[in-house]
């Protein structure tokens, strides 16, 4: 979304852990909830969704892992 939040706090921190969260969007999503909208919403193809999950990089921490189940 462009916006500026400061520095990164990559050397601060060594394991970033996840635990749950749409990561990737919520397959079902009905356009007319406010939580999923098409610029930052949880739908898959918001302009949020599509913006973090092309990074080529991590955002923050040395090591990062997600807890998830299907």
């Amino acid at each position: 979304t462009g916006e500026f939040l400061g520095e990164p706090l990559t050397e601060y921190i060594d394991t970033f852990v996840s635990v749950g969260g749409v990561a990737y969007g919520m397959e079902w999503c009905p356009k007319n909830l406010p939580a999923c909208n098409m610029i930052d919403g949880m739908v898959c193809d918001s302009e949020y969704m599509m913006e973090i999950n092309q990074a080529m990089a991590r955002y923050e921490g040395e090591n990062s892992f997600a807890i998830y189940s299907r």
